[in-house]
């Protein structure tokens, strides 16, 4: 169907006379009055409020909390004068915790992550065997703490509004906060890319660099990008009148759904309580195809658009889980991870991300850099506008055909959806492939590595696999080393559009430890193996050698060995028996590079970042941790 055909947004007047976005997401831009020295004050929004009002109720728990540590304390020394069996100690360390927990709840500053949450769930045991009087005293103990740590988790889980956390001094707090979405803001809210978690995201980031095709909703593209560099870069009298003219030039573009900012939420409703709503391209059933958010210019209204729009996406996400039950298509929109593009109009600069939930977390990602919607006259910058559009149609039209599509392929928490099969090397037959988890925490490395199971289809049988995805592999070194019993076996591979690579390998067992953690606890006898690891390195190092190969990386992370119960080396043929890891710089010497970044906290590394790893390199590394090494005449 040509562009023109294709039908009109039904409720683009429905956008464009809600009034200011402002008073939509309760930005706190309405001045309600001034302070002692003439400044404007904002209003406080309705989660303000209500956060304000969960505060107060978390100091008067504390308060109940604080007042009772002297009766719990001889209470127990009650109990532990008339029943020997209980466990006192335990009881005492149960109390010191809550005492640490309720100063922490005191000050504002306390970084509610993982670790600190858990302390909230700590309680005293209750025997049932107890006197009734003692147990009545315990369990009322129990359930002061109790009031106290609902309080707590009832704040943490009240959120700002997606204006009000977008701002630096908030989100840099609420970011850092027990399970918060990730979008890389901190670095340390680190998700899956998102080429991994939905192949549309992966065909998008590939068709922005991609030459523009000859078709139809490419020319529309183009006509519209046209249009938009020749608009926004504009004066505008506020971000609302920017969104406007943002919304005519782009008009009937995606020609499925329709533009809505009726969404009202709890979290959204201003502090007059007037509803508030998400600007968003929607499909049946309110589920959305594209988030957006407007910025007067880049810096106005203090608040990070991209950040406001991964909280609009959050909470879109949210309201999706509440109705998933009732209507199928939620359900299976969900299914499929929500999959939605997230764009941010800041002046005259357009930004588009993805956004992903797993059942468990939200994902956001930046799919594009930052495209300038300003006239050129080479044409670039129209160009690589349509290139972005061109591609944002063609992820909206795939998104609203995953409401038919219904999902039996059930996944993992937290693991990547774009690799179903790979192709074994040792058969040459295509493989199922299933992700079971992550191998290495995510807040301890950006390693992709990841725990599975693999089975030809003619078989019930599945076998343990690792799987590590990277941009770049030595897969001709490690099959090497696998093949001298140096390496794990590498099964094969699997690419997928704009993700990494996934390779997929024989997965280690515990009896497997790295030289690190070897060397970190040794066994009493450490002293009668040094020879065998000694001699076990040296093979490692001979091997590569003869085919003038090099890893590049073998530090003693990077070397796993084999040891017993004791954790004493098990060898063979007087040798330790190792098996190496992490191929991500191996290749040929003289050929391969180094990374441009290494840590530089690392002593021993031989070239320098960015060079390239020559013959002898690896001998030279590894023997700054292992001074031990025999160098041989090498």
């Amino acid at each position: 169907m040509p562009a023109s055909q294709l039908p009109s947004l039904a409720t683009v007047s429905e956008a464009t006379s809600t009034g200011s976005k402002r008073s939509r997401d309760g930005e706190d831009d309405k001045v309600s009055n001034r302070d002692g020295d003439g400044n404007k004050v904002s209003k406080r929004s309705r989660v303000e409020k209500k956060r304000d009002g969960l505060r107060k109720a978390i100091l008067a728990a504390a308060d109940s909390v604080d007042t009772s540590f002297q009766v719990w304390g001889k209470l127990l020394d009650v109990i532990e004068g008339s029943f020997p069996n209980y466990d006192v100690r335990g009881a005492r360390i149960c109390l010191v915790i809550w005492e640490n927990v309720v100063v922490e709840a005191r000050n504002e500053n306390t970084v509610w992550d993982d670790r600190t949450c858990g302390l909230l769930q700590p309680r005293l045991l209750v025997p049932d065997d107890m006197d009734e009087y003692l147990k009545i005293l315990l369990e009322k103990a129990n359930a002061t703490y109790s009031a106290f740590a609902e309080a707590q988790i009832a704040y943490l889980s009240c959120r700002p509004s997606p204006s009000e956390l977008a701002k630096p001094n908030t989100w840099s707090k609420e970011q850092k906060t027990w399970d918060r979405f990730l979008c890389l803001r901190p670095a340390m809210r680190r998700g899956l890319p998102m080429s991994t978690l939905h192949t549309v995201f992966g065909t998008f980031q590939q068709e922005v660099d991609a030459t523009l095709p000859s078709n139809e909703h490419a020319n529309e593209a183009l006509r519209v990008a046209a249009l938009l560099c020749a608009s926004m870069g504009e004066s505008f009298r506020d971000e609302d009148a920017r969104g406007q003219m943002f919304l005519r030039k782009i008009g009937n573009f995606f020609g499925v759904g329709s533009w809505t900012t009726k969404f009202p939420i709890e979290p959204l409703a201003d502090s007059s309580g007037s509803p508030g709503g998400i600007l968003f391209l929607q499909f049946e059933e309110k589920i959305p195809g594209i988030i957006r958010e407007d910025k007067w210019e880049p810096g106005s209204g203090g608040s990070d658009a991209y950040l406001q729009c991964a909280r609009d996406y959050e909470l879109l996400v949210k309201y999706l889980n509440e109705g998933a039950g009732k209507f199928a298509m939620k359900e299976t929109f969900l299914r499929h991870g929500a999959p939605t593009l997230l764009m941010s109009v800041i002046g005259p600069i357009l930004i588009v991300a993805g956004g992903f939930y797993d059942g468990k977390s939200v994902t956001v990602e930046p799919l594009t850099r930052p495209c300038l919607m300003m006239e050129d006259d080479t044409g670039k910058r129209q160009q690589e506008l349509a290139q972005v559009l061109y591609a944002s149609f063609n992820a909206v039209r795939a998104f609203r055909g995953l409401l038919e599509t219904p999902l039996s392929t059930t996944y993992a928490f937290g693991t990547p959806r774009v690799y179903p099969s790979f192709c074994r090397l040792d058969t040459g037959r295509e493989t199922l492939l299933q992700f079971e988890g992550r191998l290495i925490p995510v807040d301890t490395s950006h390693h992709l590595l990841f725990s599975g199971k693999c089975r030809d289809p003619s078989t019930l049988t599945w076998d343990k696999v690792a799987i590590k995805l990277v941009m770049n592999y030595g897969s001709e070194v490690h099959r090497f080393l696998a093949g001298h019993n140096l390496a794990p076996i590498l099964y094969g591979s699997v690419a997928a559009v704009g993700a990494p690579t996934a390779y997929v390998m024989s997965l280690l067992g515990k009896e497997w430890i790295t030289l690190f953690d070897y060397r970190s606890r040794l066994p009493s006898d450490a002293s009668t193996f040094t020879n065998a690891i000694t001699a076990g390195l040296n093979k490692v190092l001979e091997v590569l050698e003869s085919k003038d190969y090099v890893h590049g990386d073998l530090r003693d992370n990077n070397i796993m060995i084999l040891v017993d119960a004791e954790r004493r080396p098990v060898l063979g043929a007087g040798q330790a028996q190792l098996r190496v890891i992490d191929f991500d710089w191996a290749g040929n010497a003289g050929e391969v590079q180094y990374p441009a970044q290494r840590n530089d906290s690392i002593e021993g590394w031989p070239g320098r970042a960015g060079g390239l790893i020559e013959a002898g390199h690896d001998r030279q590394l590894v023997k700054s941790w292992w001074p031990e090494l025999l160098l041989g005449q090498k």
